[in-house]
C-alpha cells in the first residue's frame, strides 16, 4: 500500500535527504588510497551529528557502523573497520540519515581512482539505468515501465539480470557466500565472514 505524504511531510523528508547527500559528496572527497572504510564511517557519523541528524543504522539490530562499506566484490552491508582502499577498487557507501523521525536511505559506488574498463562500464552503465528508471516514476506509470526501463539500459551496455535463479535455499546461500569467500583477498574475507558470521550463513 503506497500512503500519499503532505507538502509538510515531503518538506521533512527533503531536509533529511540533504543532510544525506551532503554526507555522501562529503565521504566522496575523502574517498582515496590508504583510507580505511572505519575512517570514513568516523566521518559520515561526525557529518550527519553536526548536522543535528542522526546515523540511522548505527546500533540497528546490533550494526556496529554508521555506514555500510562494501570494497569491490564484497556482499552489500560490508561492516566499516580495517580495510584500507587500494587505487584500482570501487567502493559502496550506503548511508542511512534519521532527522525529525523521518529516515532517508541511499547509497553510492565511489571509484578509487583509475579503474578498468570493464568496471567503469559497471559505474556508468548502473547510473544511466538509475535515471532510466527515475524518468518512468510519474503518475500514470507503473512498476513494469520501471524495470523495464531498467533493464533495457543495463543489456545494453551487456549487463544481465538473471532471474532464472531465484529459488534460493538455505545451502545455496551458503554455497554462494564460500564461493565469494575464496575469490577475495584477505581482508575482503575477514569483512564479508563477519557479515555471514551475523547473518548465521556461514560457519569458519
Amino acid at each position: 500500500m503506497v500512503i500519499k505524504k503532505s507538502p509538510q511531510q515531503i518538506a521533512k523528508m527533503a531536509r533529511a535527504g540533504a543532510i544525506l547527500v551532503d554526507t555522501l559528496d562529503a565521504i566522496e572527497r575523502a574517498i582515496a588510497p590508504g583510507v580505511s572504510t572505519g575512517q570514513l564511517d568516523q566521518l559520515a557519523e561526525r557529518f550527519i551529528r553536526e548536522r543535528g541528524a542522526t546515523p540511522t543504522f548505527k546500533g540497528y539490530r546490533g550494526f556496529p557502523g554508521s555506514i555500510c562499506a562494501s570494497p569491490n566484490a564484497m556482499i552489500v552491508h560490508g561492516i566499516p573497520g580495517p580495510y584500507r582502499l587500494k587505487p584500482g577498487d570501487i567502493v559502496s557507501i550506503d548511508v542511512g540519515v534519521t532527522l525529525g523521525g523521518w529516515v532517508a536511505d541511499a547509497a553510492r559506488t565511489f571509484a578509487v581512482g583509475e579503474v578498468g574498463a570493464a568496471t567503469q562500464n559497471l559505474l556508468g552503465a548502473t547510473e544511466r539505468a538509475l535515471h532510466a528508471g527515475v524518468a518512468q516514476c510519474v503518475p500514470g506509470k507503473r512498476m513494469g515501465d520501471l524495470s523495464n526501463a531498467i533493464q533495457s539500459v543495463a543489456e545494453g551496455a551487456g549487463l544481465y539480470l538473471d532471474y532464472s535463479k531465484n529459488r534460493i535455499t538455505e545451502e545455496t546461500v551458503k554455497g554462494r557466500v564460500k564461493n565469494i569467500l575464496s575469490k577475495l583477498g584477505a581482508n575482503d574475507r575477514t569483512h564479508a565472514a563477519m557479515i555471514g558470521l551475523k547473518r548465521g550463513i556461514i560457519e569458519l
